[in-house]
């Protein structure tokens, strides 16, 4: 730091949130007790990224993996400039004024296990050769409203089916067929999913019950020394639904209620830190035979998708 010299920053939002598209202004103040004698001028940085750090070890050794993404970066001088010749400052408050427009695509703000995407403004007294700087900064945090009705692929209904043998080869089994389908493949949150099963069970085992479950998935990509990823997994909400005898077939809807407070999906704004959704259905049988597993991937938003007819084939 500069022998005489400070620097604070205050944002005109008093709760540093901001959403995409929005300006982010406040001041930059410079106190100087002592005139400094040569300066290159204040440099102000409006930064944003996506970050991600783990470590694995082998043996002995320890590997180091990272990856970064910059959504945002501002360099402007609010007064001076870097290639300007050295200038004095007088003893006094300075004061500096900033306005800059976010860019629409910004991913929000978020915290996880193994990497964050994080936003700030920092300012910084350009002094050559100064081996300490004198700076400030200040984080804020970006917010987004998700509209789903922007993404026309959300709308399209979505299918799946397993057929499950219970025995092969020489006491080879009827099967039992499983169907789940969801009429979107976007929702809003607070929003119910409202999926149809359908089971045609001819095999001599029946299924007891069918376990729902709303799961978040964080993954963390890196780049360097490698390429790699890592994930976690978090379950948000689960349900059960019924089963079906043997021998027997059965239609229902059911629903999921999305909860209220959760973060988006964001995997269209960052390469780094993505956020993603899955139901995860599990057909609970008797005996000791496996329960197939099925999962569909949903996308979450603030606004969900609006006007999709759903038909009920109860």
């Amino acid at each position: 730091m500069v022998k005489g010299s400070s620097i604070s920053i205050s944002l005109d939002n008093s709760n540093a949130i901001y959403y995409p598209g929005q300006n982010i202004s406040g001041t930059v103040d410079l106190r100087v007790t002592e005139t400094i004698k040569k300066a290159r001028g204040l440099r102000l940085l409006i930064e944003g990224k996506s970050t991600c750090e783990w470590s694995e070890s082998a043996g002995k050794s320890t590997r180091k993996f990272r990856g970064e993404e910059i959504h945002l970066q501002i360099i402007k001088y609010l007064f001076g400039d870097k290639d300007d010749d050295p200038m004095e400052i007088p003893a006094g408050i300075h004061c500096y004024k900033f306005s800059f427009q976010l860019p629409a695509d910004l991913p929000y703000s978020v915290e996880g296990e193994f990497g964050n995407i994080r936003y700030k403004v920092e300012a910084t007294l350009d002094i050559p050769w100064s081996l300490i700087d004198t700076n400030d900064k200040v984080s804020f945090v970006v917010a987004r409203n998700e509209d789903l009705n922007q993404f026309p692929d959300l709308r399209l209904a979505q299918e799946i089916e397993e057929i499950k043998k219970f025995c092969w080869g020489i006491c080879d089994s009827n099967p039992l067929i499983i169907k789940v389908r969801l009429p979107k493949t976007g929702y809003g949150l607070g929003e119910n999913i409202i999926m149809t099963i359908e089971y045609n069970n001819m095999s001599k085992h029946n299924v007891e019950r069918t376990e729902i479950t709303l799961s978040r998935k964080d993954k963390f990509i890196c780049s360097d020394p490698v390429k790699k990823d890592r994930s976690t997994k978090t379950r948000i909400t689960a349900t059960i639904a019924k089963g079906v005898s043997r021998n027997s077939s059965i239609r229902f809807e059911h629903a999921l209620e999305i909860p209220q407070i959760l973060m988006t999906t964001n995997r269209r704004y960052s390469q780094v830190f993505q956020i993603t959704y899955e139901l995860k259905i599990v057909v609970v049988t008797d005996g000791c035979s496996s329960s197939p597993v099925l999962k569909m991937p949903i996308t979450i938003g603030t606004v969900g998708i609006r006007d999709v007819p759903f038909i009920s084939i109860n």
